[in-house]
């Protein structure tokens, strides 16, 4: 959706039926439920801006330890990101971009898979070029 002023609104939410028709059991790994919502906002002045929320719902996993099954708890987890055009048709540049990226940004402690931990707030930034 487009909501002015160079503001995008955007989302999505799947349902999934994640029972095994031949053995009746849930399947591993998938949530009944899962989303996402993005705004994303164009400056109009080379800067743009994206908040990613992602949501998983609680889905059966197996404990890597015991080898038995389990429930993984669904989490929630918001991520920024932000690029700067820096260079437009100079120097042999198409576009030149400086990135930046928070992932995780509110540092949420999960697993998307049961004995492997979601990294924790993680700072990224580099620098984009199209040619």
């Amino acid at each position: 959706v487009n909501a002015g002023y160079g503001i995008t609104i955007s989302g999505g939410y799947t349902y999934l039926s994640t029972i095994d028709r031949q053995t009746d059991e849930e399947l591993l790994r998938r949530p009944k439920d899962s989303g996402f919502f993005q705004i994303h906002w164009d400056t109009g002045r080379g800067v743009e801006m994206d908040l990613n929320a992602t949501f998983v719902g609680e889905r059966r996993d197996i404990d890597p330890l015991t080898f038995v099954s389990k429930k993984n708890p669904g989490f929630e987890k918001l991520d920024f990101a932000m690029r700067w055009k820096l260079l437009a048709d100079q120097y042999g540049f198409r576009e030149l971009y400086a990135t930046f990226r928070v992932d995780n940004l509110l540092n949420e402690n999960y697993e998307e898979a049961l004995g492997f931990p979601a990294p924790p707030r993680t700072f990224l930034a580099g620098i984009m070029a199209k040619f």
